[in-house]
């Protein structure tokens, strides 16, 4: 995503939207399945009435990402999932005393 994203700040796109992601298509029941390994969840999910303007498929067309910025998604699903629950660890531990001084403090 980030790299689409750099690219699409470099590129003249116009106005038009442009999608970048995975176009794997995924049920969020299939996702929120997926997340409940990766983050040991184990109070389980509950399922809730859609909105009456809920999309029922969520499938990124990439072609105008594929012709103009040369886009394709390089991480799979579980890769992306794996490392963003690992990033969200890593930042959600407190900081060590002394962890934030700069390099004129020491």
């Amino acid at each position: 995503m980030i790299e689409g994203l750099v690219r699409l700040m470099g590129a003249a796109c116009g106005p038009a939207p442009v999608n970048i992601g995975n176009p794997l298509e995924l049920t969020i029941l299939k996702l929120a399945e997926s997340v409940q390994e990766p983050t040991r969840n184990r109070r389980g999910l509950s399922s809730h009435p859609l909105p009456k303007d809920d999309p029922r498929r969520r499938q990124p067309d990439l072609t105008v990402a594929r012709k103009r910025i040369g886009f394709e998604a390089s991480a799979s699903i579980d890769l992306g999932l794996e490392r963003t629950v690992e990033w969200m660890r890593v930042a959600a531990r407190p900081a060590s005393p002394g962890a934030h001084r700069s390099a004129r403090e020491e």
